[in-house]
C-alpha cells in the first residue's frame, strides 16, 4: 500500500461578492484544495498554486484576488476558477494576477496584459514584469523607456521619465535626474520633481524629502508638515491614520 502524504495550509478564495473558504493540501507532491468540510474541490494536479516569483515551501499566501487563482503544471502557468475549471492554458512561463481582474504573462523574452478571459489588452512587448496594473492607468517599460497605459481603450503613451511608479490615489511618483514628483493619470506632471524621495499618497498627503529631511505634501505639493524629520514610512503601513517617523 503507498503511503499518502497531506499538508494542509489555509488560503481564502474571493469569488464576485461571496467569501467561500478553501483549504490548500499537498497530497503525494502536487497541489489541491479542499473545502471547510474536508472535500476535495480541487484535485491536486498542480505542481503549485502560487505565483512564480513567491514559490516556497509554505505556500500559503492569499492567491484569490478576484475570480481567477494562478497554479503551475507541467512547468507552466496557467489559472482557474474556484470551480478548478481551467480558464487560461497552462502555458505561460510566468502568470501574476492584479485586483482588476488583469494577468501579466510571460512569452519568449516578452512580458504582456492579459484579460481573466485571455484575451490580449497589452502584446507581449514589456521588458519585465514590472508593469503597473493596480489601477485605470498604469505603466510598463518598452526598450527602456517607460510608457503610461491606459488599460480601458488599450492604449500607451511613451514618456521622458527616468522612472514612474504605481498609481495611488490618482498619483504615480515619478523620477527624472536625480528628483522625483508626482504625474495624474493622464501623465502631466502635477507636482515638480524637486524632492530627494517620496512616499505614496494616502488620504491626500504624501511623505517627501526635501533637504534630507521629511515633510508631509498635500495634492498640489504644498507642505502642510514642514521637512523636519530624520526617516519615515508615510502613512501605508498603519491604515493611513498615522505616520512613523524619527526624529533625531
Amino acid at each position: 500500500m503507498s503511503k499518502l502524504t497531506v499538508f494542509l495550509f489555509v488560503t481564502i478564495f474571493f469569488s464576485c461578492n461571496s467569501l467561500s473558504e478553501l483549504y490548500l493540501v499537498k497530497v503525494n507532491n502536487k497541489w489541491g484544495y479542499i473545502n471547510r468540510k474536508g472535500k476535495m474541490v480541487i484535485d491536486p494536479i498542480y505542481e503549485n498554486c502560487c505565483y512564480q516569483r513567491y514559490e516556497d515551501s509554505c505556500c500559503s499566501r492569499i492567491i484569490w484576488p478576484e475570480t481567477l487563482g494562478v497554479v503551475k503544471k507541467n512547468g507552466k502557468y496557467g489559472a482557474i476558477n474556484v470551480n478548478g475549471k481551467l480558464k487560461l492554458e497552462c502555458n505561460h512561463d510566468f502568470l501574476d494576477q492584479y485586483h482588476n481582474s488583469l494577468l501579466i504573462a510571460k512569452s519568449g523574452n516578452k512580458f504582456g496584459v492579459l484579460s481573466e478571459n485571455g484575451d490580449t489588452v497589452f502584446a507581449f512587448i514589456f521588458d519585465n514584469q514590472f508593469i503597473s496594473c493596480n489601477s485605470k492607468t498604469g505603466q510598463g517599460q518598452i526598450n527602456g523607456r517607460y510608457y503610461l497605459l491606459d488599460f480601458e481603450n488599450k492604449t500607451k503613451k511613451e514618456t521622458n521619465f527616468d522612472k514612474i511608479s504605481y498609481f495611488v490615489e490618482g498619483f504615480a511618483a515619478v523620477k527624472k535626474g536625480e528628483n522625483l514628483g508626482f504625474i495624474n493619470q493622464n501623465g502631466e506632471l502635477i507636482i515638480e520633481a524637486k524632492y530627494q524621495n517620496v512616499w505614496p499618497y494616502n488620504k491626500g498627503l504624501a511623505a517627501a524629502k526635501q533637504n534630507y529631511q521629511w515633510g508631509f505634501i498635500d495634492t498640489t505639493g504644498k507642505f502642510v508638515i514642514e521637512p523636519q524629520f530624520d526617516e519615515t514610512e508615510g502613512f501605508d503601513l498603519l491604515s493611513g491614520k498615522y505616520a512613523i517617523v524619527v526624529k533625531k
